[in-house]
């Protein structure tokens, strides 16, 4: 599938303040879906997910995200992450990018209840998620079908299926990033990075920010020079903060041990 390319953000914003405005802007909104995703189960995912949704959805859905992530147990989630390490480590896997990618996302499908024999397959069909949502990959018919798979395995959950689905697209890159800026600070003795670079909004109204005019319909990017931003502000702060930070604690200090 071949399809134009994303629009590129009209202006740039930088500076803490800037972002921060920016975040909490309600004119400012996620952007639409790029035209790759389609009109099947991928493209009707993520137009149902909270993180995604302009202001007139968002409250439920992220509601329904909230319920999804506060039945799970932060500290326990740390612990069963930090086990799951220690035993890929005994079995020769040292590659920590590898563990940063793979064990959130184990350990919050063990949480919510997806048995061990089908662990693979819905990790399989996670990433599918995340490469065509989070990285902007076209999709094919096969990734459509793993979002099909997420939607159909998750249909009984408490919170709905594109919750559940949220929930675990959520601990695959972010998660991994804040893994990566946890290692380095414990290599290096300095102040922690942000875990992610930045993010875009579109606007739904002409907005002036920092001196910088952003119109109609046009895209901004934010970049994230502190901490303090990478789990974003406003009403899309990201609500599984607590749940983020305990997994990803729990890996770098086994990491660690690997130096």
């Amino acid at each position: 599938m071949v399809t134009a390319p994303p629009t590129p953000p009209s202006a740039t914003l930088s500076t803490l303040a800037e972002v921060r405005a920016a975040l909490v802007a309600d004119t400012l909104v996620p952007p639409p879906a790029h035209a790759s995703l389609g009109v099947g189960a991928m493209g009707r995912l993520r137009s149902e997910m909270a993180r995604f949704s302009g202001n007139a959805d968002h409250g439920d859905r992220r509601s329904a995200v909230e319920r999804a992530i506060n039945r799970l147990d932060p500290a326990a989630a740390g612990t069963a992450a930090a086990s799951l390490v220690r035993a890929r480590i005994q079995a020769g896997i040292t590659d920590v990018d590898l563990l940063a990618r793979a064990v959130p996302l184990e350990a919050v499908a063990r949480a919510i209840g997806v048995p061990a024999e089908d662990l693979d397959a819905v990790a399989t069909d996670v990433h599918a998620v995340v490469r065509a949502i989070g990285r902007s990959a076209a999709v094919t018919a096969e990734m459509d079908t793993c979002a099909q798979r997420l939607l159909d395995r998750f249909a009984t959950h408490p919170d709905g299926a594109v919750a559940a689905v949220s929930v675990l697209y959520q601990t695959v890159d972010a998660t991994a990033a804040l893994v990566a800026t946890l290692i380095t600070q414990q290599r290096t003795g300095g102040v922690r990075p942000s875990a992610l670079p930045g993010t875009v909004r579109a606007a739904t109204a002409t907005t002036t920010i920092g001196g910088v005019t952003i119109e109609t319909g046009d895209q901004v990017s934010l970049r994230f020079t502190d901490v303090s931003q990478e789990f974003g502000g406003g009403r899309h702060e990201c609500p599984g903060r607590l749940l983020a930070e305990s997994i990803a604690a729990g890996i770098a200090e086994v990491c660690a041990e690997i130096d």
